[in-house]
């Protein structure tokens, strides 16, 4: 009975989970989540009334009732059992199920940046179903879960920060940078040979004259860090700043989070200058599956103070950048923390399938004539 009572608790505590009180997930996720907790309800219950039955015998002196008890005994301890092994199995596992997710996520999204990239007519109609609103969805949460959006151009002159005591994005070396997908701009850079000069090519043009050209190759230099009313060459750790003249760049002001400069950002008139940054900023409107990001990223930042799924971004999203760069990606704590809940219900659920095994084998003693 006890063990019955902590397996209802812990479904009332998956069912009042804040994530699903926060209303950031789709319809089919409350669905899944309602299944679920009916699941372990009806369960949970079964074994307390099988407990209190068993507990009646100690009035009831009645062979027919003892038989009955038995009989649903043995169906009902084999399903605890085998729910609770399998919760506490999967609730081992779940950060690498979450990493193995998140790396098919990776993959699913290079796919379909491939085939959008060819031009083909399989663009919208890919493996995931045929469904063109379904890959919609996917290609959304998709875009939601690329970091390069808020690595690039955060603190940057399309959304300049507030000045930051002690800053430490000007303590990032510019290869650490990069490896974070901090965008920029391209330009070409001549390749040099192993006696330092310039690398060239023999080059025909149309009327079959030869003539020897550069050989140069894309190189990708890293949008400034824009704080207050002065810029940093990213990677210079040394620079006191530059004051910033662009009027463009000034009228936007600063920003204290990258939620307030993307909501800003759909107030702004596109230009050639902003272009690019506007069509990304646009993921970040409301999800046509339900799933608005602010609120979602909000309410992991809130709790675990993650920024990022598959990897840690430099910036939190709906956080002021006064709380310094994330420490942690929002995956394995996020995982860990339902993990936990399975847990205590799967573990709730083996002793109490233990405890009705035991009754069941305990209950043949009860199958005897009894004197009138």
């Amino acid at each position: 009975m006890i063990a019955a009572l902590v397996m209802i608790i812990f479904s009332v505590l998956f069912r009042n989970k804040e994530i699903w009180e926060a209303g950031v997930g789709p319809k089919e996720a409350t669905d899944v989540r309602d299944m679920a907790f009916g699941f372990l309800l009806v369960c949970s219950i079964l074994a307390l009334l099988l407990g209190l039955l068993g507990v009646s015998t100690l009035w009831i002196k009645n062979r027919c009732c003892n038989i009955c008890l038995s009989i649903l005994l043995f169906p009902t301890w084999v399903i605890i059992v085998i729910f609770g092994v399998v919760l506490t199995m999967a609730s081992g596992v779940s950060t690498d199920l979450a990493k193995e997710l998140c790396d098919g996520v990776k993959v699913a999204e290079t796919q379909l940046a491939e085939e959008a990239a060819n031009g083909g007519d399989n663009a919208d109609d890919t493996n995931m179903g045929g469904d063109s609103s379904n890959n919609e969805a996917v290609q959304e949460a998709l875009d939601f879960l690329s970091t390069d959006v808020i690595d690039t151009y955060m603190c940057s002159e399309y959304c300049p920060c507030v000045a930051v005591a002690n800053n430490p994005w000007l303590k990032i070396k510019l290869e650490d940078a990069q490896q974070k997908n901090r965008g920029g701009f391209t330009v070409q850079v001549p390749v040099k040979n192993e006696d330092g000069s310039d690398k060239t090519e023999t080059v025909t043009d149309e009327n079959g004259v030869e003539s020897e050209e550069p050989v140069t190759e894309e190189y990708t230099t890293p949008y400034p860090w824009y704080f207050g009313d002065k810029f940093y060459d990213v990677g210079d750790l040394t620079s006191t700043g530059t004051d910033v003249t662009q009027l463009n760049v000034k009228d936007l002001g600063t920003f204290e989070t990258f939620q307030s400069c993307i909501e800003h950002a759909h107030t702004r008139t596109e230009t050639d200058w902003n272009k690019e940054f506007l069509l990304s900023a646009s993921m970040f409107k409301e999800q046509k599956n339900g799933v608005d990001i602010f609120t979602l990223v909000g309410w992991l930042e809130e709790n675990y103070m993650c920024s990022g799924f598959c990897v840690t971004d430099m910036f939190f999203q709906t956080r002021n950048i006064s709380e310094g760069i994330p420490t942690q990606g929002c995956l394995e704590p996020l995982a860990e923390d339902f993990g936990s809940v399975f847990r205590g219900i799967g573990v709730a659920g083996i002793i109490c399938g233990i405890v009705l095994f035991l009754a069941f084998i305990f209950s043949y003693c009860l199958w005897k004539q009894y004197d009138d």
